[in-house]
This record gives structure tokens, sequence and C-alpha cells, in this order.
């Protein structure tokens, strides 16, 4: 009879302990459906389910939708909730959520008054998203101007989600797209990022039109650029919030094999807007930016320009482009030292060129030094770019070039050298490539050499043309300096 009592009072106490966490797992469900309910955006769901032993529950198939964001999840799993805090606390104090195929979209403009109402207080020490994406758009039935998809990402220690502060994260995403402006949109191939060491792999700035097509969406000159670089990597990639603007900073950053084209149809009107010098751009960028160092490896850029209908573009190449860029940043301390850029590549068929080149961004006269060097080049090699802009070729060896030029926003001036061999200039036809010899000849009485090497060094200085770019304004310098040094025409 002893042993059945016992039995009997166990098995009691087991019913009992049993009925109790049915109890408490049905008033805990009971009040998460409440709180649920009483959420300022409906949140829809086919099954709730709650377990007070292992502190978790779960909603499947979950929808949301609020005045700046929608949300989907496949199931949304809540571990080690505090049900204390939040049942009668009214906080949120978890240890982990995990979303499973989550959809989230947020829409910039749909929210037509600011939001007054008071936020939980909200701690999570894990957030972790799998096999899901991320999208942005204007309303509903807008495009999608920005799309990220993503196997996982795992964000440690958030405090407030409306701010970028967490302790650790990692992510593998495997597709973003970035619409830039009307004619250009970034994408990237993949990321993976663990606590500031990011690695972006085929990584572009592309255009959404052939250049036939760009020419004709737009009104006025601008720039077609394709931009393809196989690999981006970061040591220490950080966001931080420096007063009410983004800081975004990094250590070292490595870009391997980029290969940059832009293309400018000269016939097109021209933007007679002031351009900005890089000091200005920096000064005035709508984030804060401090990249300790900027390598640039095995590159390539090509730039085109259509001058003449009827002619191919001309083209500038620069191969095996190589650089280094130190102290990025437009952080206005004293302490922290100015922009360095140092750079070497190859020029056309391949003549060795050097660049250095700095500016104070935060002076507001816009000056800047940059000296370089141009190694042996034969005029030949300069055909892609005269025949088809000037309507001239050159014929002899230039030996070297070097040159060193200081400015600002308004007048660029300094040294310009070149040593040069029987340097002969054809003037061409416009509608062929038949030498116009009477003026060729004319024009090479003015080129002063006579078989035997020549160096000179010419000081030049030249107005800026503010409706240009800052390489224009350089370009104009060594023009200027190649006329003056071979007194031609």
């Amino acid at each position: 009879m002893k042993k059945k009592k016992v039995l009997l009072t166990i098995l009691a106490i087991i019913a009992g302990v049993v009925l109790l966490i049915s109890l408490l797992n049905f008033y805990a469900k009971q009040r998460v459906e409440d709180q649920l309910s009483k959420l300022e955006a409906p949140v829809e769901y086919t099954s709730l389910g709650v377990n007070v032993i292992t502190n978790n529950f779960s909603l499947s198939d979950l929808k949301t939708r609020q005045a700046t964001f929608a949300l989907s999840a496949r199931k949304m799993n809540f571990r080690g909730l505090s049900y204390y805090k939040f049942l009668f606390k009214d906080q949120l104090v978890i240890d982990e959520i995990e979303m499973e195929e989550p959809s989230i979209r947020y829409f910039s403009k749909d929210s037509v008054s600011k939001d007054t109402s008071q936020k939980r207080n909200f701690t999570v020490k894990s957030f972790l998203l799998k096999n899901g994406d991320f999208s942005r758009s204007n309303s509903d039935t807008s495009e999608v101007t920005f799309f990220v998809s993503f196997p996982e990402i795992e964000v440690k220690g958030v405090e407030n989600f409306r701010t970028p502060d967490f302790k650790s994260y990692r992510a593998d995403i495997d597709s973003v797209y970035l619409k830039m402006n009307a004619q250009h949109y970034i994408q990237i191939g993949n990321i993976e990022a663990k606590n500031g060491r990011v690695q972006l792999l085929d990584f572009g700035i592309l255009p959404f039109y052939s250049k036939e097509v760009f020419d004709q969406k737009i009104e006025i000159e601008k720039d077609r650029i394709s931009l393809e670089v196989d690999s981006i990597f970061m040591e220490n990639f950080a966001v931080e919030k420096l007063r009410d603007t983004l800081l975004l900073s990094d250590s070292k950053m490595t870009v391997s094999h980029a290969i940059l084209e832009i293309y400018r149809n000269k016939l097109v009107k021209d933007d007679v807007r002031r351009k900005p010098l890089y000091n200005e751009l920096l000064r005035k960028a709508p984030v804060k930016l401090n990249f300790k160092q900027v390598l640039v490896e095995n590159s390539e850029i090509i730039y085109e320009e259509q001058v003449q209908e009827s002619r191919q573009p001309a083209i500038i190449r620069f191969t095996d482009v190589s650089a280094e860029i130190n102290n990025l940043n437009n952080l206005s301390s004293i302490e922290i030292p100015q922009p360095k850029i140092t750079a070497r590549a190859n020029f056309m068929r391949g003549t060795p060129v050097n660049l250095s080149w700095t500016f104070p961004v935060f002076d507001m006269d816009n000056s800047f030094s940059i000296s370089g060097s141009f190694g042996s080049l034969e005029g030949e090699a300069l055909d892609p770019f005269l025949v088809p802009a000037l309507d001239l070729q050159a014929r002899g060896e230039i030996n070297d070039i070097h040159f060193n030029f200081s400015g600002n926003e308004n007048i660029l001036s300094g040294d310009f050298k070149m040593n040069y061999d029987d340097l002969k200039v054809e003037l061409l036809k416009k509608e062929g490539k038949e030498k116009k010899g009477f003026f060729s000849a004319i024009a090479n009485l003015f080129v002063e050499n006579k078989g035997e090497a020549r160096a000179e060094e010419k000081q030049i200085e030249v107005e800026r043309n503010k409706e240009r770019s800052f390489w224009n304004f350089v370009w104009l310098g060594l023009r200027q300096g190649f006329l003056n040094t071979v007194s031609q025409l």
C-alpha cells in the first residue's frame, strides 16, 4: 500500500507539474497574443508556439506592415525571452531572435507623419537572419532602388535598431543591387564580413544603357561609367555616428584588378555648371570618411571621348595601374594628415607614368600640388587620341616628360620639362587619314629640332575653366607645357 501511495503521489506531482506548465504556457500564450494585438501595426501569423520551460516562443508565417516597412518570414523564433520583463514591465530582453526566410521591405516615402509614440525598451543578445532579402523603394508600387539577398546575417548586442550600435556582427551576402541614378547602378556579387574584416567580390558601377542609347538619354554632357572590380578587402571597416553624421572608416583597403571605362560625348550640349575640385567635394560630402590607407593593384583606366561624329572616339588608356592613397578623410581636426596619392601606370603602349598628388581638404582656396613623369613614348602611340580628337599625327620619340604643378580654384602654374628626338607633326584631313602636306610642312618648321635630342624646361600658367573637371585643369597645364616646348602652332 505504501508503495502505491508513493507512486500515486509521484504521479500526482508529475500531473500537477504538467498541469501547471500547461497553465503557464496557456497564460503566457494568452499574454503574448494580447501584447501582439496591442502593437501599433497588426501582426499576422498562422501559429504561435510558447514553451516556458525552454523560455522560447515562435511565430509561423509572420506578416506585418508599418508606415515605413513590411516584414514577412516563414518562421520567427524568440529564445531566452524574459517573460517577467515582457509581461509585467513592457520590456523586451531576449537572448536570440532568429528569422527564417525573412523578406524585409522598406518604403522611404510612405510615412506621412513623424512617429511620436513611445518606443519599447529593446535589448537582444543575438539577432540571426537566414536565407532572406531586403529591398527598398519609395512605395509599394514603385521600382526597387536597393536590394540585398543573403544566406545569413548575425548581429550581437543590439540595443536600438534605429542606430548602428552593436557589439559584433558577421554576414554572408550573395547579391547587392543599388540604383545610383537614372543612368547607373551598383552591383556586388558577394560580401563576407565579420567584425570589420570585409571582402567584396565582383563589385561594379555599371550603366543601364549602351553608349548610343546613353547619348540619347542625356540632355547635357555626362560621363558614362563602367567600373568592374574583382575584389575589395577592408581590414577594419567601421560605421559609426559622429554627431548627426555617419562616419565610415578603415585602416587599410585593398582594391584588386579594377577596370574603369569612362566615355563622354563632346557633341552633346555642354554642362555649364561649375565643377567643384576634390577638396570641396570631400569637404561637403554627406558622410564623414577616414580611410588611413587605400591600395589599388593591377588595374586599368580607359577614357574615350567622342569629338567628331564621323570617327571613332579618341582613346587614352592606362594599364597596370597601382596606387596608394593615404589619409583619405574629410575630418576637420588639424592633427589628421591631409590626403596624399601616389600612383604608377603604363600609358598607351607601355610608357611608364608616375604621379604624386596632395590636396588639403579644408583649404577654402581648394589648393593642390600635383607632379609626375612620363617615360619614353613614341609619337605613333598617341594616334588613338590625336587622330580622332585633333586630326593630327606625331612621329618621332619623346624620351621623357616631367611636370610639377600647383594650383587652386583659379590658376595652375609650375614647371614642365620634355626631352624629345626628331619630333614631327602631320596634320590630317577631317574626312580621312591623308596628310595635309603643305600645312604639315609649315607645322614642322615650328618644331625646333634638327635630329638631335632636346630637353627644355618651361614655366607654364593656365587659367581654370570652372565648367570642366580637375583632370581637364591638369590636362590644360600639360598641353600648354607641350606646346611651349616644341613652339608649335
